[in-house]
């Protein structure tokens, strides 16, 4: 039988283990808020899912979707107070490796419809059909 302080010793050397592969696993498969807490987790976000459109979608997707963002960015639906051209400079630079974000080519299609998805939602607010824009405009 064990002692409460080697099960304590061993809980934790169990946590120390997996806690690196769970923040990995957590920041590698980002999942679409509309409401992203904080603006770093946003332009976060948005880096990723620019990545993901390059790594799995055609050219013209890729050039579609990252069109979209930008005018997403401008609207001031990612970062509401801050310049877009100064947002757009800190998603330019959060740029992940693709081989981080989608490992192997079959993991795109469930990315593609994501993305997708996405772009759908955000044609809608783009358009004033969706939710209230974030600066009350």
């Amino acid at each position: 039988m064990l002692q409460p302080v080697d099960r304590d010793l061993r809980a934790m050397a169990l946590w120390l283990c997996l806690m690196p592969s769970m923040a990995l696993a957590q920041s590698a498969f980002p999942t679409y808020a509309p409401d992203t807490p904080s603006p770093a987790q946003g332009r976060q976000l948005e880096a990723d899912y620019r990545v993901m459109a390059a790594r799995c979608g055609t050219p013209a997707f890729e050039k579609l979707f990252t069109r979209q963002s930008r005018a997403f960015v401008a609207a001031g639906w990612i970062e509401k107070t801050a310049d877009p051209a100064a947002t757009e400079k800190a998603i330019e630079t959060l740029r992940r490796n693709p081989l981080m974000l989608v490992s192997n080519r079959a993991a795109c299609d469930s990315r593609m419809v994501e993305l997708k998805q996405v772009m759908q939602e955000r044609s809608e607010r783009l358009r004033g059909r969706g939710a209230k824009h974030p600066a009350g405009k």
